[in-house]
């Protein structure tokens, strides 16, 4: 799974130790996705993590104008753990679409994989967590900013 060790060149991977690295390894599916697909859909149940290997996304959101690009992802980005976090203390749903730019290979983690793998790593949880803050804060101050376009 050679292709898998650029998830561990970023943070928060990155600190994962060789337990969590061998736990990473042994729980996610590796898709692959056509250009144009999207992966998550904003308002849908998030019960999945992708790690993006090959390939390029953009995250949209929805706007009373249609869907606004965000931001695009390359790899080592991941994307749907806000939904799959706050699933656990709140129900939230998917905060945004993610729409293949080109053909994409990722790698899949269920929600309670990708939980444990949060949990079992002190030394990756506090890294995480500042990207998740992050990533809602700047969602919702986005979405103050354009909720008039």
């Amino acid at each position: 799974m050679r292709d898998l060790e650029i998830i561990f060149s970023k943070e928060p991977f990155s600190k994962l130790s060789v337990k969590g690295r061998d736990f990473f390894l042994e729980h996610v599916q590796i898709i692959s996705s056509r250009k144009g697909k999207a992966l998550i859909r904003e308002g849908d149940k998030g019960d999945t993590v992708y790690f993006l290997l090959e390939g390029c996304c953009s995250v949209l959101i929805d706007t009373p104008k249609g869907k606004l690009p965000i931001a695009h992802l390359y790899p080592p980005d991941f994307f749907g753990e806000i939904a799959v976090l706050d699933e656990f203390l709140s129900g939230m749903k998917r905060t945004a679409t993610v729409e293949n730019l080109t053909d994409i290979t990722a790698a899949a983690m269920k929600s309670p994989d990708f939980k444990e793998l949060c949990v079992a790593n002190t030394s990756v949880i506090g890294s995480i967590d500042k990207l998740y803050r992050v990533r809602c804060r700047e969602l919702d101050e986005l979405k103050e900013r354009i909720k008039n376009i």
